[in-house]
């Protein structure tokens, strides 16, 4: 409903999102509404919005079980199918949805979509596993795309056209894979779009052919006091590849850690302060991890409490790892989607992923990825 906001994550009631507790008290959203474990009958999507030109919030809940395997329309959007609406997701997981066509867990059609705080894991799709966004104007903030597959294009996401804005957020272990000859953007498949990224962790993401990290056609990227590590792409581009085509993707990379290095002698091509990065600049290597989520045993990424955004999260940086203090400040947003809550957005990036103060230490330089590393 156009201008209505929606919460979980009550312990049988609540008065307010102040008291919404997702984590701990799990309110699910499912789209397995026929027989239970058989997901032939299971709905086409598990959340619609059509036309909310006012805006509308869903914030607190975990949206499951949506297979998106029908024609047209039904076969885009397993998670959330949104059409040219603004909506704003906070706190939340899009998890285990699929759809034959695009966006597993989401597809989006113009209007405005943002992402706070919300993961987007293991989400499957033709093109664009976790998320597909067409035209629309995207924000993702304190967020993580995880461990979602496409036949096509974009692991992770596949961006199309529209604008794309990227900050505090992991892009980790997204696979654009296809045993015939595809699959491009393990991570991020950027189309057409106007994309910046900013302080941002892609790491161990994998396509089949080209642009492990990012793949980017007939788009200009920029990138920021962000990380690229550990991603994989055989035919070129493990990284991040920038297609040729009639239209040049130029990408600008500012305070940029790339392992191994980045060259781009393209006119234009802006590579300042970007530095290679010989040996693994996190706490743990995720290469070694098998599972984002992991066990009681192994942990994995989120660390021992096994939730994403805290401080025990094993992408934070380790000291030797050559990401600590070489950022840049300039290049800090400002807080637009109010991460830290306080009220104003007119004030610089002031906090990381994990919700920790994003300048520390002395001398105050930004760190570069996700995390901030504390003194």
């Amino acid at each position: 409903m156009d201008g209505v906001t929606i919460v979980g994550g009550f312990l049988g009631a609540g008065n307010g999102a102040s008291e919404s507790w997702p984590q701990d008290f799990v309110t699910i959203l499912s789209g397995d509404v026929g027989v239970e474990g058989v997901s032939t009958d299971n709905a086409y999507h598990v959340v619609s919005g059509y036309d909310l030109t006012e805006g509308a919030t869903l914030e607190g809940v975990f949206i499951q079980g949506g297979v998106a395997d029908g024609a047209g329309e039904a076969s885009k959007g397993g998670g959330l199918y949104l059409q040219e609406s603004r909506v704003r997701l906070r706190r939340m997981h899009v998890a285990a949805n699929l759809s034959t066509g695009f966006g597993g867990g989401i597809f989006a059609k113009g209007g405005e979509l943002i992402l706070d705080a919300v993961v987007i894991d293991d989400n499957s799709s033709a093109d664009g596993g976790g998320l597909y966004a067409l035209g629309a104007e995207t924000e993702m903030g304190n967020a993580a795309l995880l461990r979602n597959s496409s036949s096509t294009t974009g692991g992770g996401a596949t961006i199309s056209g529209g604008q794309l804005t990227i900050v505090d957020t992991v892009i980790a272990r997204n696979r654009a894979y296809n045993p015939g000859f595809q699959g491009l953007g393990g991570g991020l498949g950027l189309l057409g779009a106007e994309a910046t990224i900013t302080s941002s962790t892609i790491v161990g993401n994998e396509a089949k052919l080209y642009g492990g990290g990012l793949f980017n056609s007939a788009t200009s990227p920029t990138l920021s006091n962000s990380i690229l590590w550990g991603n994989g792409a055989p035919y070129g581009g493990d990284q991040l590849l920038n297609a040729n085509g009639p239209v040049a993707s130029i990408p600008s990379l500012y305070f940029v850690g790339v392992e191994g290095g980045y060259e781009d002698d393209r006119p234009g091509a802006i590579l300042t302060g970007s530095l290679g990065l010989d040996s693994q600049p996190f706490v743990t290597d995720p290469r070694g991890i098998d599972e984002i989520w992991g066990t009681d045993d192994d942990p994995s990424l989120p660390g021992p409490d096994g939730r994403w955004a805290t401080a025990d999260d094993l992408l934070q940086l380790a000291e030797q790892g050559g990401c600590v203090d070489v950022g840049d400040n300039l290049y800090l947003p400002f807080d637009s989607q109010d991460l830290d809550g306080n009220g104003s957005i007119l004030e610089v990036l002031p906090v990381d992923m994990s919700g920790e103060q994003r300048v520390q230490g002395a001398p105050a330089t930004v760190d570069l990825g996700a995390y901030e590393k504390a003194p």
